[in-house]
């Protein structure tokens, strides 16, 4: 499978170009030593796209990243991303997430049913759909970090508090959001309150009071609930595939609320964590 890891390479490379230069498939044939159309061959076998319509979509996907994560705007992001025209961004946009970008950018949940998954070969993560308690909505503790340095599951917040594990044997819960910074338009910022278990406390039962002390069980939300059982330094790389791969797989759009990460260590540098991340089954509607 020679020409797999071929492609995850490229795939990967796609990725870090940022997308501020225009990729072509005379560059993709330089990068990988084949030929044009055997790399483009393969390309298409492998991921099922061409590779201009990968990275056409992949590209539309980080705009849409950018309108949501930040205040950056609509002309600095066709600007920035190597769009032709701001016409063309339009029309482009509107084709792939049936809406405008200023639209897109205005709605109160976050849509990325329409967004094109990152294609790296390995797993989907599993998931299933529970209802919980919506939880409190006020701001924990908060950092901002600038948009190219910066995704849901790499938060240095979040990182720094699985970290801080040690502070207890019963582990961690995790209150997580993030929206456009008030203060730099290139930024992100992340909310986190984290909520450390001593060992002999029940963490369904802290979360349980944690929802009386907010809006009560009644005020109730649908959440993903994906689970991890691994090395806490693959943890990451689980989490941002929930973002990249599986949300857009399942058509679902995410909910401006905060997400709940439970994490205990299991010893050994292992963890089990349990992620449930608020969501929205989008109404698609085609604009005339």
């Amino acid at each position: 499978m020679f020409i797999t890891k071929v492609i995850e390479e490229l795939l990967a490379w796609v990725e870090e170009s940022g997308f501020n230069e225009k990729l072509t498939i005379e560059m993709l044939s330089e990068k990988s030593g084949y030929s044009r159309g055997h790399i483009q061959k393969a390309f298409k076998d492998e991921t099922g796209m061409t590779f201009g319509s990968y990275v056409r979509g992949r590209k539309l996907t980080r705009a849409a990243f950018m309108l949501k994560a930040t205040s950056l705007s609509i002309s600095h992001i066709v600007k920035e991303l190597k769009f032709q025209s701001y016409q063309s961004f339009g029309r482009a946009f509107r084709k792939q997430f049936r809406t405008s970008p200023m639209q897109y950018r205005k709605s109160k949940s976050w849509d990325v049913s329409s967004s094109i998954p990152l294609l790296f070969l390995d797993g989907i993560p599993e998931h299933r759909y529970v209802r919980l308690p919506k939880f409190f909505d006020e701001s924990g503790d908060c950092v901002d970090a600038e948009i190219y340095h910066f995704h849901p599951a790499a938060s240095a917040l979040r990182l720094a508090a699985i970290g801080g594990m040690q502070k207890t044997e019963g582990g961690i819960i995790n209150f997580f959001n993030f929206k456009a910074s008030v203060k730099k338009e290139n930024h992100v910022s992340i909310y986190l309150k984290t909520i450390y278990v001593s060992e002999d406390a029940d963490i369904s039962t802290v979360l349980a009071s944690l929802a009386d002390d907010a809006q009560g069980k009644k005020d109730m939300q649908l959440f993903a609930e994906f689970s991890f059982d691994g090395a806490s330094d693959e943890a990451q790389k689980f989490t941002q595939s929930i973002y990249t791969k599986s949300f857009p797989i399942n058509k679902v759009g995410m909910v401006d609320r905060f997400l709940i990460e439970i994490v205990t260590p299991k010893g050994d540098n292992r963890v089990e964590m349990k992620t449930y991340i608020p969501i929205v089954f989008p109404i698609k509607k085609r604009e005339k």
